[in-house]
């Protein structure tokens, strides 16, 4: 590598060195060096067989020359793609029968034909299952719309004792809305406490300390448009006298 070892001489600015028995630093602090260049520049792949056979010797030049030439052909598969179709079968027939047969023949035609059957029953099934579950899916909205319609939202006021009471809503949580949220909003209105908790029945309604039943009547209206006014009634719950 002569040229190389030159090359890097000339672009550091330095002379050339014998490697030393021991390690030397030529270079001194405010050396300039030379212009900067490729080491190595790329090799064009023409340059290659040349080369070969002008340096290879007779077994490569041999070697070359008995190696078979690529043929150059369309991609089979691709006839039903391109844009002359016709001249590529033409083509893929005279130069290769077998593919010819095997893609374009009476046999292929008739796979072709059973999977785009098999495609379309596909279809149908899957349409059919979509439509099936829509059908589902709107009945149970109209289900859940009757469930509403006939859904009460009960507000009642119930006596604890002859001093205290709770109000109680009972059937929102039926028009989507959140119980635990909207406890926690009475009792910041109300500046008293809020909660869910279970009735007897084992279902969950909001008690609210306080008699309320008909502020709370006005805010579920304000509030919550999805509750029809029919929908909400209000009542009162006495607590029961010990038997003497």
């Amino acid at each position: 590598m002569p040229s190389t070892a030159a090359s890097i001489c000339r672009q550091l600015n330095a002379p050339q060195r014998r490697v030393p028995d021991t390690f030397a630093l030529d270079l001194k602090p405010g050396h300039v060096i030379g212009k900067a260049e490729y080491l190595f520049t790329r090799i064009d792949e023409k340059k290659v067989d040349q080369w070969l056979a002008e340096f290879g010797g007779s077994s490569t030049a041999e070697a070359s020359a008995a190696k078979p030439k690529k043929e150059k052909k369309s991609k089979k598969e691709y006839c039903e793609f391109s844009p002359s179709r016709k001249k590529c079968e033409q083509w893929l027939q005279g130069a290769h029968p077998g593919e010819h047969e095997r893609l374009y023949g009476d046999q292929a035609i008739a796979q072709k034909m059973a999977m785009t059957s098999l495609s379309e029953e596909k279809e149908a099934k899957e349409a059919a299952k979509m439509e099936k579950a829509e059908q589902k899916s709107e009945a149970r909205m109209a289900r859940d719309m009757e469930k509403k319609k006939a859904s009460k939202v009960v507000i009642k006021r119930i006596e604890r004792s002859k001093r205290k009471s709770v109000t109680t809503v009972f059937g929102l949580d039926v028009f989507g809305i959140d119980l635990k949220s909207t406890a926690k909003m009475f009792a910041s209105h109300f500046a008293c406490g809020g909660s869910v908790a279970k009735n007897p029945q084992g279902l969950d309604e909001i008690v609210v300390q306080g008699d309320f039943t008909h502020e709370i009547q006005d805010i579920i209206l304000a509030k919550f448009p999805k509750v029809p006014r029919e929908n909400v009634e209000i009542g009162a719950e006495e607590k029961k006298k010990k038997k003497e």
